[in-house]
């Protein structure tokens, strides 16, 4: 018994070569990694999981303009003069709202007596909206109505059976102030669409839109060439059109001769005048127009 005890606990020429060769090796990885610090360790450090944001730019005024993404708020950015004294100095006008701005905004007139302001940042916007009188006139400045709205659009199947008021409340929270459901005529009936036209409280348009656990990519919204009904002409509809406020006959839209009736002649288009009604979607003219509202909204 004492002889293989003392075996046991005495280690033996072999355990004293395997105890020095684990020691070198030992040795030898310590002096590895202090002498290149720089190489790759084979042990994996897990981190906390952060997800990846899109970055900002910043446009100088302290403001970050974001990139595409979920809804964000963003400031009045179109404001509206209303002076009270149409025939004031307008240079007066025009040195105050410099001085206010700090350079040369955009100023566009609206009718007699009210100008549209472009801001770049919300403190310039803050600014214009506490700035009275202007000029030594009275001014009333309100948020513009409808050009710090930006309209989007989605493919939503799964939304069908909701109507639109229900779909505005549930995602209010992300700017949506007004929701239109494409129609499309079959046999005389509008049957509604899966695809929705979303108004969102910002200039800003966003690329996605959740309902509930359902995530949607918004595309920009490019509105159809208007055409009038009466004249056939583009850029306005019938409730403008002054030809028929001057009493003119209304265009036929399949002939373009005088509007009289059931039309059985060869079709003629109003705006090219190749062999298509003057509705056809692929007139050069249609297209040109297309392309026009593709830059007005973009750009």
């Amino acid at each position: 018994m004492d002889g293989i005890n003392k075996d046991i606990s005495t280690p033996g020429p072999c355990d004293d070569n395997q105890s020095a060769q684990t020691e070198t090796s030992a040795t030898s990885s310590r002096n590895t990694c202090t002498e290149n610090p720089n190489k790759q360790s084979s042990v994996i450090t897990l981190k906390p999981y952060a997800p990846v944001r899109s970055k900002g730019k910043f446009n100088g005024n302290g403001d970050c303009e974001i990139g595409p993404g979920i809804y964000e708020q963003s400031y009045d950015k179109y404001l509206t003069f209303s002076l009270e004294e149409p025939n004031c100095d307008i240079f007066n006008v025009y040195r105050c709202i410099l001085k206010c701005c700090g350079r040369e905004p955009k100023i566009s007139p609206e009718g007699k007596g009210k100008l549209t302001v472009e801001t770049t940042s919300a403190k310039e916007s803050e600014n214009l909206k506490s700035l009275s009188p202007l000029g030594g006139v009275k001014v009333e400045c309100a948020v513009h109505a409808y050009w710090n709205h930006s309209k989007g659009m989605i493919f939503a199947s799964q939304l069908m059976t909701y109507s639109e008021e229900k779909l505005v409340e549930e995602l209010k929270d992300q700017g949506v102030i007004k929701i239109e459901r494409m129609k499309k005529k079959v046999n005389g009936a509008l049957v509604p669409l899966p695809n929705l036209i979303i108004t969102f409280n910002s200039t800003r348009l966003p690329n996605i839109v959740k309902a509930a656990w359902l995530r949607f990519k918004v595309k920009q919204y490019i509105p159809r060439p208007r055409r009038c009904s009466h004249c056939q002409e583009f850029g306005h509809m019938l409730g403008s059109c002054r030809q028929k406020l001057q009493g003119k006959p209304a265009i036929c839209v399949k002939c373009s001769e005088p509007e009289h009736g059931i039309c059985n002649k060869h079709a003629r288009c109003v705006h090219c005048g190749e062999n298509h009604p003057s509705s056809s979607i692929n007139c050069d003219v249609y297209i040109m127009e297309k392309e026009i509202q593709s830059l007005r909204v973009t750009e």
